[in-house]
């Protein structure tokens, strides 16, 4: 199924499904893709960073492109093309190309790397001080190569659970979910991370780690989970990136009023919110990512 030969009453459906996905992908998606460039960027200091293991880490940046690639020039299924904006959307932006509404759209990611940078440094050091312990050489890049693998397979956990979320909500059947916003997953993507890692320094990879060890770490994950998967976190940073972006507006009042939306549904979310049972909400998170297999272990596997 593609949004050319759907049925009118998936027409009216998959926008705002589609909405919800892109927003979700953006965010952690986008996120994780700043933690791999920041862990690249000290592994390329690593003396091992060459031959086989410098063309595996390579690999991982072509993969990432072609990704990019495939989102913004889609022959079907296209979320990122100008030309397929209705008329009221398109009312809304300015004369931009499909890869600046492309950056635009990525540009959550990168804000909400810089809100929770501190959840990602604290999880790099609780590796860091494993691999310290375990007398390995170069921990601390250790430490941030297992940290991109980490935030690349929540990235992954969280958009799964978003279509699953869109998939009860609007009830689209599970074909038509994963063919229409499978593109967004980057499972392979961390796949190749994680196997990189692993040539990096194999006898890390298969490291047991201690309770406490193994406690702390998990601890650092659902911190980063909680945060990027947050519908709340999704909507503010949406909020502060269309201020960040007059550029891509027609008309600075398209602008104010697109923010406007985004501040009204963090209204009606906390409002929503206050209604129900937090608790009970959070725990049923957590359950449902349980049972969605996010790996805690330091090999992290995208499976």
């Amino acid at each position: 199924m593609s949004f050319n030969n759907m049925s009118s009453k998936w027409i009216q459906i998959m926008p705002m499904a589609a909405g919800q996905v892109k927003v979700a992908a953006g965010v952690a998606n986008n996120a994780a893709w700043m933690v791999v460039l920041e862990a690249h960027d000290h592994i390329r200091n690593h003396p091992n960073y060459r031959h086989q293991v410098k063309r595996q880490f390579q690999q991982v940046l072509e993969q990432f492109h072609a990704y990019e690639r495939g989102l913004i020039y889609a022959d079907k299924n296209r979320m990122f093309r100008v030309a397929d904006m209705g008329d009221k959307t398109r009312k809304i932006y300015g004369n931009i190309t499909d890869r600046e509404y492309y950056d635009f759209w990525t540009a959550t990611g990168a804000n909400v790397y810089t809100d929770t940078r501190l959840l990602v440094t604290s999880l790099q050091n609780k590796f860091r001080l494993v691999y310290e312990k375990h007398k390995f050489e170069h921990p601390n890049t250790l430490a941030w190569a297992y940290v991109g693998g980490a935030c690349l397979t929540l990235a992954v956990q969280i958009l799964k659970l978003t279509i699953d979320a869109v998939h009860d909500e609007y009830k689209i059947p599970s074909r038509a979910c994963n063919e229409v916003f499978g593109q967004f997953l980057i499972d392979r993507i961390a796949k190749a991370w994680n196997e990189a890692t692993r040539l990096l320094e194999p006898r890390a990879f298969g490291l047991e780690l201690e309770d406490l060890e193994q406690k702390n770490i998990n601890l650092g994950l659902q911190q980063i989970f909680d945060a990027w998967g947050d519908t709340s976190m999704h909507l503010e940073v949406t909020a502060s990136t269309i201020a960040d972006y007059d550029e891509v507006f027609r008309t600075k009042g398209e602008q104010k009023k697109a923010r406007r939306g985004i501040i009204e549904l963090m209204k009606e979310l906390r409002e929503e919110q206050e209604n129900n049972d937090r608790e009970r909400a959070k725990e049923r998170l957590r359950h449902i990512a349980t049972n969605n297999g996010i790996r805690t272990d330091t090999r992290l596997p995208a499976e």
